[in-house]
């Protein structure tokens, strides 16, 4: 099994932008995406990601940790094993963090979170028929899918690094980056986080 453990950093957009912002460089990873253009919560927007995130003055970056057991990670050991333990866990984690963060924008008015990773909402996105989204009130952008090195911003801002399974081992840990963007500092977040 795993546990989890929460780290969340403090910043201003203005010094997240400065540091670990590069729209040109990390859409040009998603272009290489088979998704690229086929999902609402990827690029390319028809919305100047820029006025997007400098609506809000301070971002609170949201670092999940899933550590898993010794246990775990010597039975986990195949490639087909890991390929369906991290589907599995990561789908589930990305779906609780979803619900969390969601959860805290209710308690923080005025403030919009920031997904880890891509939308799963749907099993196929609505875009592919050239169709609204079905769940705009659900449905949130990442870090990365707004220009943001989350790898970066990991290292430097949470002090660990991003890691992958092998096709014969599962890493110590696998992490998850999500965040919340709000003009007012907030104060108590951590203390309302339950993950």
């Amino acid at each position: 099994m795993y546990h989890t453990e929460i780290y969340i950093k403090p910043s201003t957009i203005e010094e997240l932008k400065n540091n670990f912002w590069n729209i040109e460089k990390f859409e040009g990873f998603c272009k290489q995406c088979r998704n690229y253009g086929k999902l609402w919560s990827c690029p390319p927007y028809d919305f100047s990601i820029e006025e997007y995130i400098d609506r809000y003055k301070y971002i609170y970056i949201v670092g999940v940790k899933i550590v898993f057991d010794e246990d775990t990670l010597s039975s986990i050991n195949t490639k087909e094993k890991i390929s369906n333990y991290t589907n599995d866990t990561l789908h589930f984690m990305k779906n609780k963090i979803m619900n969390e963060m969601l959860n805290l924008e209710k308690l923080y008015p005025n403030s919009t979170s920031l997904s880890a990773g891509g939308c799963k909402l749907c099993e196929v996105c609505s875009k592919e028929s050239n169709l609204k989204c079905l769940h705009p009130d659900l449905m949130r952008y990442s870090l990365e899918s707004l220009g943001f090195d989350v790898g970066g911003i990991s290292s430097k801002l949470l002090n660990f690094e991003l890691k992958w399974a092998t096709e014969t081992r599962l890493p110590d840990y696998f992490s998850l980056i999500a965040g919340i963007m709000k003009n007012e500092e907030i104060s108590d977040l951590k203390e309302n986080i339950n993950l």
